[in-house]
C-alpha cells in the first residue's frame, strides 16, 4: 500500500486536516515546515508534497479532495471520512439528547464518540506549532466529553462500574476538581462512604498544597 514515509508531507497533510474544508494558505504551511525562513525551494517543494497527499488519496479511493486556489489549499472531506469530525458530530448529538431528557440515548451516542479514542493523536509527528495547537485541543475535547459522558452514566446509576474509570482518572489528571466529585459522588451512591470521605480529604489535602 502508498503511505506517506516522510515528515513533512505528514505534516502538511495534518495541517490541512486541521483546517479540513477551509482554504489554509501556502505561506502559512511553509511557516509550519521551515518556520520564518523557509528555503528557495519551498514552494515547489510544498507542490511536490501536495502531489504526494494527492497519490495517496487516490489510490486509497478517499473521498477527500485536495483543491487548490488563489488562497492556497483546500481539503474537502465528508464528516464519516475523518474521525475527528465524526467524534465531534457524535459528541455534540450525545449531549444534544441529554440536555433533552434522553439518558440513555445521549450515553450510547457519547460512549461512541469516545471509542473513536486511540491514544494520543499525530504522536509520529514532531510538535509543530500548528499541529501541536490541533492535538491540544483534541485532547481538551475529549476531557470535556468524557466528564460529560460520565455525568450522563451516573445519573443513570452507573455508580459501581464508574469507580474503576475516575481513580484512573484522577490519577492522571490530578488538578481536575471535577473528576473528584464524580468519583466521590459515584463511591457515595456506591454505599462506600469511607471511601468516598477520604477521597475529599485527599483532594483537600492536594489543593490545599498547589
Amino acid at each position: 500500500a502508498y503511505t506517506l514515509r516522510r515528515t513533512k508531507p505528514k505534516i502538511v497533510l495534518a495541517v490541512l486536516l486541521a483546517h479540513a474544508d477551509q482554504p489554509v494558505s501556502t505561506d502559512r504551511i511553509m511557516r509550519e515546515l521551515w518556520g520564518e525562513r523557509p528555503p528557495q525551494s519551498a514552494a515547489a517543494n510544498l507542490y511536490t508534497y501536495v502531489c504526494s497527499i494527492r497519490r495517496l488519496l487516490t489510490l486509497g479511493r478517499s473521498t477527500a479532495k485536495i483543491l487548490t486556489g488563489a488562497a492556497g489549499y483546500v481539503l474537502n472531506v465528508e464528516d464519516d471520512c475523518l474521525d475527528a469530525l465524526r467524534y465531534r458530530r457524535l459528541a455534540a448529538r450525545g449531549r444534544a439528547k441529554v440536555r433533552d431528557g434522553d439518558l440513555r440515548g445521549g450515553v450510547a451516542l457519547l460512549g461512541q464518540a469516545a471509542r473513536l479514542w486511540r491514544g494520543s493523536p499525530l504522536a509520529d509527528l514532531p510538535s509543530t506549532p500548528e499541529v501541536q495547537q490541533w492535538v491540544e485541543c483534541l485532547e481538551e475535547q475529549h476531557r470535556s466529553l468524557l466528564r460529560d459522558w460520565t455525568d450522563a452514566r451516573l445519573r443513570l446509576g452507573q455508580n459501581e462500574e464508574l469507580v474503576g474509570e475516575l481513580r484512573t482518572g484522577v490519577a492522571a489528571d490530578p488538578m481536575c476538581e471535577r473528576l473528584y466529585l464524580q468519583l466521590m459522588l459515584a463511591l457515595y451512591r456506591s454505599g462506600r462512604v469511607a471511601e468516598a470521605l477520604e477521597t475529599f480529604r485527599d483532594v483537600r489535602r492536594l489543593l490545599a498544597a498547589e
